[in-house]
């Protein structure tokens, strides 16, 4: 967790500087690479930092893992095939979010998730999560399974007409609901 806050600190005050003294940063090449709405605002890693940092101090290590994994590998995976293979916009006069990139987050969402749950919640720290290594497949399943709606919610109705960074809202609408559905097998 320190080292997730220290780099948080640190690459926030590099967008600040970014913002605010632009003459001063020291990645100047980097600035090209922002979009154009992006130019004026914090970048999206902060909002991703943020939220893998929100996931880290409120959920459990397993759950907060997964949270990670989909918010990280599964985004960027819909990014990367939307742009490069995308042809089928979802909202076309809304977003430039295509359903190829969508499915392929979804799917990576799913995995990664999945792999990132088992991979702690089997460490002898956190077997006590899942109890078994046969419950703790299912229990993983079933969560990275909730997971992949709503992570193509959050990407359906981002930025608009929700004006927030899904880099924000993924690890914690999606840390929310696989907590609370982790809940049910304790009961």
């Amino acid at each position: 967790m320190f080292g997730v806050t220290v780099v948080f600190e640190f690459v926030l005050l590099l967008d600040l500087i970014r913002l605010k003294a632009p003459r001063y940063f020291p990645a100047r090449i980097l600035s090209n690479l922002y979009r154009e709405k992006e130019k004026d605002s914090l970048g999206p890693h902060i909002y991703l930092i943020a939220g893998m940092l929100f996931a880290i101090l409120v959920f459990p290590p397993p759950i907060a893992m997964a949270v990670i994994a989909i918010s990280a590998l599964g985004d960027a995976t819909a990014t990367i095939v939307g742009v490069t293979r995308g042809k089928r916009k979802i909202r076309p006069s809304v977003s430039k979010k295509t359903w190829e990139g969508s499915i392929a987050g979804m799917v990576a969402s799913f995995v990664f998730g999945f792999i990132g749950f088992i991979a702690l919640a089997f460490t002898p720290a956190y077997i006590g999560y899942v109890g078994t290594i046969g419950r703790g497949v299912v229990i993983g399943l079933v969560l990275n399974a909730a997971a992949v709606p709503v992570f193509f919610l959050i990407d359906y109705y981002t930025p608009k007409p929700l004006p927030v960074s899904d880099n924000l809202l993924n690890p914690i609408l999606i840390g929310f609901t696989m907590w609370g559905l982790y809940g049910l097998f304790l009961l």
